[in-house]
C-alpha cells in the first residue's frame, strides 16, 4: 500500500532480458535494476535520450547515483559501500530493498566479457539521461507529452504492471485500463 514511500528495487525481480536492436531514439524506463542498461546497449547507434521514470524518490536518487558514480565493476561492492546513499535519501529500512548479489552477477555475465560490458557502460554514461518523478500507471498521459512526437520510442516498463500496488491503489481496473490506453 505504501510502496512509493518505502520500497526500493535496487535490482530487478525478473531475468535479464533478451533484447534486439530496434533503432530506438528515446527509451523510457523505470529507475530500478540494471536490466534497463541491456536495452541501451543494443540501441547504441540510434539512442538519443533516456527518460528514467519512477514514482519513488528513492529509485530516482539511487539510479542517478549509480549512473554518476559506479565504475561498472563489482556491483555488490559498490552497493554495499554506498548503501548509505539510500538511507540518506530517507528509505526507512533495509528490509524494504530488493537486492540480490546473484542478480547483479547474472547481468554482468550476460555480456561477452567484463571488458565488453565496461565499454558499453562508459558509452551509456555519456547519453542524455533525464529523471522524472512520475507514476506511469496513473500519469501515462503526462508521460506521452514528455516523450514528445516524431521519435522511435521503447517504453521499457519492466514488470511494473504486475506490482500489487497497482491493484491496491487504483480502483476498478484503472491500472489495467491505463496499460491498454497508453498504446
Amino acid at each position: 500500500k505504501i510502496q512509493e514511500s518505502s520500497v526500493l528495487y535496487v535490482l530487478n525481480t525478473e531475468n535479464v532480458p533478451q533484447v534486439r536492436e530496434n533503432d530506438i531514439q528515446v527509451m523510457v524506463c523505470p529507475c530500478s535494476g540494471l536490466h534497463q542498461y541491456k536495452h541501451l546497449t543494443v540501441n547504441k547507434d540510434t539512442l538519443k535520450r533516456v527518460l528514467w521514470t519512477d514514482f519513488s524518490p528513492f529509485g530516482i536518487g539511487w539510479q542517478e547515483y549509480v549512473l554518476k558514480n559506479w565504475d561498472g565493476k563489482d556491483f555488490d561492492k559498490f552497493y554495499n559501500d554506498n548503501f548509505h546513499v539510500i538511507t540518506d535519501l530517507g528509505l526507512p529500512s533495509k528490509e524494504f530493498i530488493n537486492y540480490s548479489k546473484e542478480n547483479a552477477e547474472e547481468f554482468i555475465e550476460s555480456y561477452e566479457s567484463e571488458e565488453a560490458w565496461l565499454k558499453e557502460w562508459d558509452r551509456i554514461r555519456t547519453l542524455n539521461h533525464q529523471f522524472i518523478k512520475i507514476d506511469v500507471v496513473k500519469e501515462y498521459k503526462k508521460l506521452t507529452d514528455i516523450i514528445g512526437k516524431d521519435s522511435s520510442v521503447l517504453l521499457q516498463l519492466s514488470n511494473i504492471w504486475q506490482y500489487e500496488i497497482n491493484y491496491i491503489n487504483t480502483p476498478h481496473f484503472t491500472g489495467q485500463a491505463a496499460l491498454v490506453d497508453i498504446f
